[in-house]
């Protein structure tokens, strides 16, 4: 296990080279650069060569060591001397050249010493493919509990009237059951029966798509073959199931291997079905795609996932309080029956040695026990090779980096983004964009089920996302072994941590400091991150730096002289003080040439200078604050020529020349919002401002404005050039009775907010034109003449339609209106007035979400009803809390 994440340091290191080597000029400091870049790769090649024979077991611990130590000096030579971005290597190039000639002789001597550990001779066995989890799987999952409702589901499908050939596709984590459910309905009575044909491949064991379908073949044809190509593979199988009615089971499918081996499945209307399990969402997704279904595997509940635990236990006999600590384990499982399973062995086997106290330490610890345990090291078994098969080195190290967040913690994209780009651990290829290589990392292991989606957008995007306990806790312990990452908390042992840690996070102030103090040299730090509160720690917050992240989000104990100390970490990308007790940002902070983002939302902070604003490398502000009354022309200079400001976020329009310049001036600017005070001036301000950002080229693709309960209809004074409008999303808040100019012109907009006292319908009638429409939110108290009608040529992209109001307005939806249309979210009073009958001519809709005072009896039975009647199997959603849930969605919009 430490090889594999090792082996993704070291990688992730060769890319920081290679920027390293690119920023500078020729000379003995790229010589040397280039040495040690050349040392590294053969080290990388060297365990990587170990791993593909599948002996990662066996390269020895001192040496992988060894490499990390001498991984993780380069990169801090590398980082270390400081002279502004990336200047050092001019100003110190006598000693840094020194330093780099030893690091080096260091990549040499380690590369020669792995013969003294007999990993000079590769000779040795071919590469065995093995499959994530199916050898394992039977002895984990064990007997089948809480099955009969998913496998109903899925005989239901089987025996769809459709005669089409249908793919049904099971999705979910690993561990939950996906075999064995399919198992279950493959053995079936009604199915050996029914089915002429039925076949099962574990397709995950073979390299490439011609083998698969060779094993295939002979697994239905009982015949043997030595050889066959992937065209004759695919003949013979159509050959062989034409005009049968066959059930195929592939088992974990793998990504890109359906394309290649579908043309092999007859569709010929015997009603065939293929059922395929995977742990991949896109792999499920596009099996599916032309005709079939996506079934999510679902966790067990907690009745069942007791009923399987004491079942494994076969009758063990054990204390109450053993049996309440026992509870807490099964939380851990969070319904997935092969980490129960896993879990009941072990309890059985511990006998009397099992306490509560011991139950409580397994949980605090449980990555270490996930290892060491040769029962629970089953569910790793299962895990690590999905792990070991994600694409790139730079993703596992962001995976491995969550290892970094507490137990249930909620963790938002956005920010985790920038964290990782802070860190370098994105590195972009040749005209690629890092944030999007990042964005696509992190949507990878949403697809991956390796975190899973707390809150998801209305575009469908991952806006907050978890890791479920065992895997938080496998990944904890893979991080910590290669001093990855370091945890604090309560279970932690300070006389084992590293005396160098590379990344920290604290989850519990009352971690006692003392020894961890004298164990621990924060020096190297790279990324500090406080959850709940700091306690000692922020003590020795000056001690760091190196430090390029620094989060201490509702931090209560920050002073001033903290806030200095922080000034001088010169290192530092990424600083958020949100919702900590700070009320000022020193002038000193000027000093953070690297700073790329600045988060003070939520804080007591109300202004900021120019020193701030002007820094070189910002990329993303927010808070809510004042800009300074006095510009400078060395201030537009930096504004018009060297800012990259992107996201200003919160800042407050004031009559002054700064809230003007940096609006017409920053032309990285991508995403604005600003509140203004209810001024004529600082309003006339404003409209300037658009007005001459929107007359030229510009990036803006996000706006939001909150002029609270004032008029805003003076935006539709702005002129505008229609060709420099590249807006995609909008959000205004005020009175309105016009939709601006602007959003009529804005061609590419796809999101739109409007949140108003009032809505005329003058502003509905103009909705109906803008042609990239995909969601639209209205929010209002009243309504023009209490009736909205919906066009039939109205709204042709719209997918997500949410309106909110105290009471519904009378709704008329014409045919063939909202043919895009997906989602319906109703936050009203009362929603009589909406037309439920209506929802069987909405083609394309998927799910109703009602938020509403006590629905009666009757007007639930016509939603229902109305859902039963379309065409998909329509999801309406009624909360049973729904009049609170109405007054927390009006409070926070």
């Amino acid at each position: 296990m430490a090889s594999a994440v090792v082996v993704g340091i070291v990688n992730v290191l060769l890319s920081r080279l290679t920027s390293a080597i690119d920023s500078v000029m020729e000379g003995a400091v790229k010589d040397d650069l280039r040495d040690i870049k050349n040392e590294m790769l053969l080290i990388s090649a060297a365990i990587g060569q170990y791993l593909a024979m599948g002996q990662q077991r066996e390269v020895p611990e001192m040496w992988l060591r060894e490499v990390q130590d001498l991984a993780y000096d380069i990169d801090d030579a590398v980082d270390l001397p400081i002279g502004g971005p990336r200047t050092f290597f001019f100003h110190q190039a006598v000693n840094i050249s020194s330093k780099l000639r030893r690091l080096r002789d260091r990549a040499i001597s380690t590369f020669q010493r792995r013969i003294r550990y007999d990993m000079g001779n590769n000779a040795g066995p071919s590469r065995v493919h093995t499959s994530s989890s199916h050898e394992t799987f039977s002895s984990i999952t064990g007997d089948l509990v809480g099955i009969a409702g998913p496998a109903e589901e899925i005989l239901k499908l089987l025996d769809h009237s459709d005669p089409s050939t249908l793919v049904i596709s099971i999705v979910g984590s690993p561990g939950m059951g996906k075999t064995a459910l399919a198992k279950a309905v493959y053995n079936q009575a009604w199915v050996r029966e029914n089915f002429r044909l039925r076949c099962w491949n574990f397709i995950s064991m073979y390299d490439d798509a011609r083998t698969a379908l060779r094993q295939l073949f002979q697994g239905m044809s009982r015949q043997e073959f030595s050889d066959m190509s992937l065209e004759v593979a695919v003949e013979n199988i159509r050959n062989l199931l034409a005009r049968k009615r066959y059930l195929i089971v592939l088992d974990d499918m793998r990504p890109g291997l359906w394309e290649a081996i579908k043309s092999a499945f007859p569709e010929d209307n015997q009603g065939s079905r293929i059922i395929v399990t995977t742990g991949i969402t896109s792999v499920a997704t596009e099996c599916s795609l032309q005709r079939g279904y996506v079934y999510w595997m679902p966790p067990l509940d907690m009745d069942d996932a007791r009923r399987l635990f004491w079942m494994k236990m076969l009758g063990t006999s054990i204390s109450p309080d053993l049996e309440r600590s026992t509870q807490n384990i099964l939380m851990k499982c969070e319904g997935s029956p092969g980490a129960i399973v896993s879990f009941a062995q072990f309890v059985r086997a511990k006998g009397t040695q099992l306490t509560s106290n011991y139950c409580e330490v397994v949980c605090g610890r449980l990555g270490f026990y996930l290892e060491t345990d040769s029962t629970l090291a089953r569910i790793k078994d299962v895990i690590l090779p999905i792990y070991n098969s994600l694409p790139g080195h730079s993703i596992k190290a962001c995976l491995l980096y969550l290892s970094l967040f507490p137990e249930n913690y909620c963790i938002r994209r956005k920010p985790l983004l920038r964290k990782w780009l802070a860190e370098g651990l994105v590195f972009r290829g040749v005209q690629q964009d890092e944030e999007k290589i990042a964005d696509y990392y992190f949507d990878m292991l949403i697809d991956w089920n390796f975190i899973e989606p707390v809150e998801v957008s209305h575009n469908g995007k991952v806006k907050s996302c978890r890791v479920r306990h065992v895997l938080l806790a496998l990944i904890g312990h893979m991080s910590a072994s290669v001093n990855f990452t370091t945890q604090i908390s309560r279970f932690m042992d300070s006389e084992s941590l590293p005396w160098t840690v590379r990344r920290i996070s604290v989850d519990n102030s009352s971690v006692k400091f003392g020894r961890l103090q004298r164990n621990v040299d924060f020096s190297r730090v790279r990324s500090l991150s406080i959850f709940n509160t700091a306690g000692e720690v922020i003590t020795k917050i000056q001690r760091c730096k190196l430090l390029q992240v620094l989060d201490l989000e509702n931090c209560r104990v920050l002073d001033e002289s903290l806030l200095d100390n922080i000034c001088y970490m010169l290192q530092l990308r990424y600083l958020s003080l949100r919702g900590a007790n700070v009320s000022k940002i020193p002038r000193k902070i000027s000093k953070l040439h690297y700073l790329e983002t600045l988060d003070i939302r939520e804080t007591a902070v109300r202004s900021l200078g120019p020193e701030v604003i002007t820094l070189p490398r910002l990329v993303h502000l927010f808070g809510m604050f004042q800009l300074p009354k006095q510009l400078s022309k060395a201030n537009t200079s930096f504004l018009r020529d060297k800012s990259r400001l992107q996201t200003l976020s919160g800042f407050i329009m004031k009559d002054n020349q700064f809230s003007e310049s940096i609006i017409t001036d920053a032309r990285e600017l991508r995403k604005v919002k600003i509140c203004s005070q209810d001024t004529s001036c600082s309003l006339t301000l404003l409209v300037s401002s658009l007005e001459q950002l929107f007359k030229r080229e510009n990036y803006l693709v996000s706006l939001s404005i909150d002029i609270a309960n004032q008029s805003i209809d003076f935006l539709d004074n702005i002129e505008v050039n229609t060709s420099h409008i590249v807006l995609t999303s909008v959000k205004l808040r005020g009175k309105l009775s016009r939709l601006p100019r602007f959003i009529r012109e804005a061609k590419k907009l796809m999101e739109l907010d409007l949140s108003s006292t009032g809505l005329d319908e003058t502003v509905w009638w103009d909705l109906h034109s803008l042609p990239s429409l995909v969601y639209l939110k209205l929010t209002w108290q009243e309504f023009g003449n209490d009736s909205l009608r919906v066009l039939s040529n109205g709204f042709q992209s719209l997918k997500t339609l949410c309106l909110q109001a105290p009471r519904m307005p009378h709704v008329d939806i014409e045919e063939d209106a909202l043919k895009e249309l997906i989602s319906i979210q109703l936050l009203c009073g009362d929603i009589e007035a909406f037309p439920a009958d209506k929802l069987e001519h909405l083609v394309a809709l998927k799910e109703v979400t009602i938020v509403s005072n006590p629905i009666p009896a009757e007007t639930r039975q016509i939603w229902e009803k109305a859902a039963k009647k379309h065409q998909y199997r329509l999801s309406i959603t009624i909360p049973e809390e729904s009049a609170q849930m109405q007054e927390n969605a009006q409070a926070q919009s």
